[in-house]
């Protein structure tokens, strides 16, 4: 019986809620203007420029430690084709000039990137990853023929 109180208090007053907003007029919303949306759009763009300056150095940075760590592999290989004689020291070192080059072609796409405009950065980074991508298959390549 108490439960039957409730639920007809409870018809009641959203019956009555519903009747108080249905007898008010509706509220204008706020005027937007040319300015507000030129305003917003700046923001926008600020924002975006803001978000994609720190993706870019951070990527730079994340970049920049990979290479210093591919580099060091390189001169493990290196130092390994040390104590290689005749034929493979020949192939060794064939190997290790290939990537070394790869390296090279790298390290002159990493400059593009760090100096790359916030309209370039994509186009440059695509770039960039396929010649990081070309020095890891480099690397895994004169890696295999040191074994």
């Amino acid at each position: 019986m108490k439960r039957n109180h409730y639920i007809t208090l409870f018809a009641i007053s959203a019956a009555l809620v519903g009747c108080d907003q249905a007898d008010k007029p509706p509220v204008p919303h706020d005027t937007v203007t040319k300015e507000d949306v030129k305003q917003d759009a700046l923001q926008s763009a600020r924002t975006t420029k803001e978000y994609l300056a720190l993706e870019k150095d951070e990527f730079i940075a994340a970049t920049d430690k990979k290479i210093k760590e591919l580099d060091v592999k390189i001169d493990e290989l290196s130092k390994k084709s040390a104590d290689y004689k005749d034929d493979a020291k020949v192939k060794a070192d064939q190997a290790l000039a290939s990537l070394r080059e790869q390296r090279s072609a790298l390290g002159t796409q990493f400059d593009k990137l760090k100096a790359a405009s916030k309209d370039a950065w994509a186009d440059t980074k695509s770039a960039f990853v396929g010649a990081w991508d070309k020095v890891q298959q480099g690397f895994e390549d004169a890696k295999a023929k040191f074994q």
